[in-house]
């Protein structure tokens, strides 16, 4: 049976302010799984951002339960959620004078004693890591020498030094060429099989999504339908992240299509 490593029960999202709540969506159910590359996928605005944020704690739930790793979301410490789940985003990068090796060993800070003091377990993690993601070639840069496909790989590989079951990415492949957006794709498909970690990230990159993902969240206007990208296909369920005035999916070829 397939370890569950995050659910969600009738979970409301949004934001309060003073007496005011204002509801992005509600009535939200979920379930990810080991193991499981799954993309986050929607239009620009619907709640995508605030649905991560949720889900990493960064923001209260208005209503309802998640649970990570079958305990309440909202009941882990800072320092045990980081033993637990771990956040890739570029905006977080605390220099990008340091090395990337020094970047890394960032991610063992969890475990590591109040000096920071590497163990072998942690020097371990931080050698698989950059095995994993095979940047053995870039360990010795500064982080403003790289590229933003390379800064995007270091920064997953800092996650996976973390060795969380959950990891999520907001827009792992903006300002990515096409390549090195197809790069990452397969990279986080690899890496959330090898090492049966659960990746989640949202992302407008939607055919690559279809090919690669185990699972798709699709998210509407106060809804989200998740299941397989061949589960979607069959119901549908592509036709409605779009208005059908400019572009419609093709059941047929599994794409987005302009019409003409």
């Amino acid at each position: 049976m397939t370890h569950t490593v995050l659910s969600c029960k009738n979970l409301s999202i949004g934001y309060t302010q003073k007496k005011w709540k204002t509801v992005i969506a509600s009535h939200l159910d979920m379930q990810l799984h080991a193991g499981e590359f799954v993309a986050l996928v929607g239009r620009n605005g619907v709640g995508k951002s605030t649905l991560l944020r949720t889900l990493s704690n960064v923001q209260p739930a208005l209503d309802g339960q998640i649970l990570l790793e079958d305990t309440e979301l909202k009941t882990y410490t800072p320092s045990h959620l980081a033993t637990k789940l771990s956040l890739v985003l570029t905006d977080a990068i605390p220099s990008k004078n340091l090395t990337v090796q020094e970047l890394i060993v960032l991610g063992r800070q969890p475990y590591t004693n109040w000096i920071g003091t590497l163990m072998q377990e942690d020097l371990q993690q931080i050698k698989n890591a950059i095995a994993l993601t095979q940047i053995e070639d870039l360990v010795y840069k500064k982080c403003y020498e790289l590229s933003d496909g390379q800064l995007q790989k270091v920064l997953i590989a800092r996650a996976i030094a973390q060795d969380t079951p959950l990891i999520i990415l907001d827009e792992p492949t903006t300002h990515l060429d096409l390549y090195h957006k197809a790069y990452i794709f397969n990279l986080l498909r690899r890496l959330a099989h090898q090492t049966q970690k659960t990746i989640l990230c949202s992302t407008h990159e939607i055919d690559f999504a279809i090919q690669l993902c185990d699972q798709m969240i699709i998210m509407n206007t106060g809804t989200i339908e998740t299941g397989t990208p061949q589960e979607h296909i069959k119901n549908q369920s592509f036709n409605t992240l779009f208005p059908k005035d400019l572009i419609q999916f093709d059941n047929i070829s599994g794409r987005f299509k302009i019409k003409s």
